[in-house]
This record gives structure tokens, sequence and C-alpha cells, in this order.
């Protein structure tokens, strides 16, 4: 479920501050900056993420998909300026600004990306893509901030660092788009050459002639259940659903029991007893 899944974000949450200064020297006094900022920076991506949710929310609910991806925005954000001198508040307004552009992309950008036809299957646009963005421009405008006071003289390579890291942006996102077209379009190219097939022969359990939707879906391979319990072929032909109570009206499902111990089915909503 999604309130169960924040155990992985609370994992990442903990972990993440040896993510970013993993590749930096042993003990060193980068390693000892990247690991502190960067928990400045989650915690106020966290704070920008529960607030951000509540406000973009119709019901000013909490989202579980918000508070799962946006709390980690402000450790993708810190990545490429994690080693530098910052002082507490520089790290918390790059976080929170990765945090709240991230809540932003969840609730309205990816909705808006999805009418033109643009999906992003698993949020990455919204927690690496825009805040990695923004910690990407933060290290240009520190660096050109930084280098002619002479700060940081032992990361950075010249008075035109800046320049390098207008550079690695530019280069990035050309790799970036385009790799991820050309991969669109040859899985676009796949799932058109792949239609059903018409000769009113069942296909379903063929490992040479797979409906094109196969290619993009787990349930020719796996028994996929969704958060009710209930399988693909449950939901498409009316089965049977898990054992679930429900206030006030008992135990609804089938094969289940009543709170009287009465085995019943649930048929369109209703409960039979049998």
């Amino acid at each position: 479920s999604d309130l169960f899944s924040l155990i992985g974000t609370v994992f990442l949450w903990v972990y993440w501050p040896s993510f970013n200064p993993a590749a930096l020297e042993p003990n060193s006094h980068e390693q000892q900056r990247g690991v502190v900022g960067t928990m400045f920076a989650l915690s106020a991506s966290t704070v920008a993420a529960f607030a951000m949710s509540m406000i973009l929310s119709d019901s000013w609910k909490l989202r579980p998909v918000d508070i799962q991806n946006a709390t980690l925005a402000g450790g993708v954000a810190l990545g490429a300026v994690c080693h530098m001198t910052l002082t507490p508040s520089d790290c918390m307004i790059i976080g929170f600004c990765g945090g709240a552009v991230s809540t932003y992309g969840f609730n309205v950008l990816e909705e808006k990306m999805d009418t033109l036809g643009i999906h992003d299957t698993c949020g990455v646009h919204n927690l690496h893509g825009m805040p990695s963005l923004i910690g990407a421009l933060a290290s240009l405008v520190l660096a050109a901030y930084k280098t002619p006071k002479g700060h940081d003289s032992s990361i950075m390579h010249g008075d035109d660092q800046w320049v390098d890291q207008l550079l690695s942006i530019i280069f990035t996102l050309s790799v970036a788009i385009s790799s991820g077209l050309i991969t669109g379009f040859l899985l676009h190219k796949l799932r058109s050459n792949t239609g059903d097939s018409n000769d009113g022969a069942d296909h379903s359990h063929s490992h040479t002639k797979l409906k094109h939707h196969a290619y993009f879906s787990d349930e020719p391979y796996w028994e996929v259940v969704d958060e009710t319990g209930r399988t693909h072929h449950d939901v498409l032909h009316g089965g049977t659903a898990p054992v679930t109570h429900v206030a006030g009206r008992g135990y609804a499902g089938v094969p289940g029991h009543s709170e009287s111990g009465v085995e019943m089915t649930v048929v369109d909503g209703d409960k039979n007893a049998i």
C-alpha cells in the first residue's frame, strides 16, 4: 500500500546523506560537509513536501505520493554542491526549493504532461529531473560567486568554473533528451508492430505471440494484484475480493467470513450467505 511503502522512503531518507558524498575522499572536510549539508537539505525538502502537498490538494490532505518522493528531493538538489562550503541556510534553501518543485510536479505538471501524451511512469522527472536541475543551477551560481573570492579553491578549477558548470548542464540535458527520444521512439515502434492477433486463437499464454500490451506489463509473467488483493483476472472477470473489515458491516470478500463466522460472498458489492 501507499502508506506501507513509506518505510522505503524512511530508509532512503536516512541513508541519502551517505549517497551524495560517497565518491569524495573518505573522512575529508568535503565529505563531512556533504553529509551534514544533505541532512539540512533533506529536512527542508520534507517541510516543503508536507506543506505543498496540503496546499495543492483539493481536500487539504497529505498525498502519499508526495511524501514518498518529494521529501527526498532536497538530497537530489544538493548533490552537485554538497562538497562546497555552505551555510545551513544555503543547504536548506536549495532543499526547500527542491521539495517544493518536486511536489508541484507530482500535483500539477504530471497531469498536464499526461494530457500531452507524456507519461512519467515512476515520477523520475518530478523527483530527479527538476530537483537536479535546481542543484545544477545552484552550482553555476555558487561557482560564479565563490571563484573570484577564492572560496573553495581546492575544488574550483580556474576563474571560469561557472562556464564549465553551464556547459555540463547543456551537455547533460542534450544527452538525456536525445537518448530519451530515441528510447521512446523504439518503444513506440515496438508497440505498433505487435498488434492483437485476428486469427481467433488464444495466445494469452504464448511467449511467441504476445499482445502489444504484454511488452509493457508484468501481468503475462507475474500474478499481479491491486491494493485490495485482487488479481488482474479477478478485476476483468468480476472475481472475488480478499477479506477486509468494513466498520459496522463486518467482513466483506470471498473467501471470507462475517463477524458471526458465516461464510459469505460478494457479488457486485452485495454480500450473500452461502
